[in-house]
């Protein structure tokens, strides 16, 4: 409390190793570390671990937040959101430009970080006159535990805290020893990741007017988008498992999900006040007329074309977060029971490609799901892994005779190497597993238009079967 480092203290055998620990990032919420650790069984060199702390303030056990963040090069400098949405880190990969690349990393379902709030404020003279250089806040909780001091801006008068919600503090602000404001407040559970703006009046050692301090600003209203994706064909059809992004109007997207079985998706708790842009990624696609894809609101009624699209995504641009709120556009047709799914029929896993490529840098979300179905059947018995790979006609960059059975051959190798790695890193009895590869190149001939995806893009791909 004096404002002074402490002697260093040992976090104990659940982080430290015999091995090497390096670049620890501790969360907002103060009970969250992420850090990289040559012990804890990894995976290879540095692998990034996370632990948290339970209420007696003890560090439990260390988590490897495993493959695909970890690899057997070093993973270093783990930085995570305050909501646990997304990371950046230091990684070797593929498509690395130098040794040492920095990575983000989106998740799907948020890592589990408790909830925090950030408090910001100003201090102000009512006269303007500047305020005191050593003027510092020191906010507990209302039963007496310290929690954090802030030195406050001497220029702007401005400060921020980081603080737990659903809780009541004391905040006292001092200046040359003499403590000049005393209030207690209470920090409602709902403040999380919102930033609650205070305002402190003060002379010398006279406060102002303190009337509207830590009263919370009005709550904007909010409402959750709902509706489908649809296949402008005749009849109009649901697309299934397609993922969706939400973005707001600075480009950060907000929230990711899935169309169910019927089309269907949510975005919940979001401001009326703001308009918002839906984007539909179709990377893992085998559809036809992907040109005509529509919005549709939770009514089931049109309400958009497409804006704009690129090779992989749809873009849906100044959506309210209503839906209903638009007008249905001239497109009339009942939305019938069926529907198209985007995953594989009886393959275990599907992959695409781009035109070229034999490898993916960021592996589809199933990925996981086939590597551990292999190493259960493993545990078990033998296993066979069937790779079909094939090439569309489109000629390669390479343009020598037979280049695009070779490339067809080069995408069921490096999808063969790739699950073995995976399966290697888990330790698997890849003794009993065996592979069988058939690669081709199929599709219509080659007729010089190469950028008509409808026509060549399903014959780019790797199919995978486990028997």
């Amino acid at each position: 409390d004096s404002g002074k480092w402490s002697q260093p203290v040992n976090l104990g055998p659940n982080i430290n190793t015999e091995y090497d620990e390096a670049s620890p990032f501790i969360q907002a919420d103060d009970s969250t570390l992420f850090f990289s650790s040559k012990g804890h069984n990894t995976m290879g060199g540095y692998d990034v671990f996370m632990a948290q702390m339970d209420t007696g303030a003890i560090w439990g056990k260390a988590v490897n937040m495993g493959f695909p963040i970890n690899s057997t090069d070093d993973d270093l400098y783990f930085n995570v959101s305050p909501d646990g949405r997304r990371a950046y880190y230091s990684t070797v990969r593929n498509d690395a430009i130098g040794e040492k690349d920095i990575y983000e990393v989106t998740f799907n379902t948020p890592l589990p970080v408790k909830r925090v709030a950030v408090l910001t404020g100003y201090i102000r003279s009512p006269d303007n006159k500047p305020i005191p250089n050593d003027l510092l806040i020191r906010t507990t909780l209302a039963k007496g535990k310290a929690v954090i001091r802030t030195q406050v801006n001497p220029k702007t008068g401005k400060f921020l805290q980081v603080l737990r919600p659903n809780e009541t503090y004391n905040v006292a602000i001092s200046t040359q020893g003499k403590e000049v404001f005393n209030q207690n407040f209470y920090l409602p559970a709902d403040s999380s990741y919102f930033s609650l703006s205070r305002a402190f009046f003060r002379t010398g050692i006279i406060l102002g007017d303190t009337s509207n301090v830590f009263v919370p600003k009005p709550k904007v209203p909010l409402d959750s988008m709902s509706g489908s994706i649809l296949l402008n064909d005749a009849p109009l059809t649901p697309l299934a498992n397609m993922q969706i992004q939400l973005v707001d109007e600075k480009g950060n997207v907000i929230q990711t999900t899935f169309t169910d079985k019927h089309g269907h998706f949510t975005f919940y708790k979001l401001p009326v006040n703001k308009s918002y842009l839906l984007k539909v990624d179709i990377k893992d696609t085998k559809l036809k007329h992907l040109k005509r894809l529509l919005l549709a609101n939770s009514k089931g009624k049109v309400v958009r074309n497409f804006d704009q699209n690129t090779e992989d995504e749809y873009f849906y641009h100044d959506l309210p977060a209503n839906l209903d709120e638009l007008s249905e556009i001239s497109r009339v047709a009942a939305i019938p029971p069926k529907i198209i799914r985007i995953a594989a029929e009886d393959a275990d896993f599907v992959e695409y490609f781009k035109y070229n490529a034999d490898q993916n840098i960021q592996k589809a979300s199933n990925f996981l799901a086939l590597i551990n179905k292999i190493k259960t059947r493993l545990m078990h018995d033998s296993v066979t892994v069937s790779i079909q790979s094939s090439a569309s006609k489109v000629p390669t960059s390479a343009q020598f005779e037979n280049s695009n059975h070779v490339l067809a051959e080069k995408r069921g190798m490096t999808e063969k190497t790739t699950i073995l790695n995976a399966l290697k890193k888990r330790q698997a009895k890849i003794s009993k597993l065996k592979f069988e590869m058939n690669a081709e190149v199929q599709g219509p001939d080659y007729n010089g238009d190469a950028q008509d995806q409808d026509k060549y893009q399903k014959f780019k791909y790797v199919k995978v079967y486990v028997h």
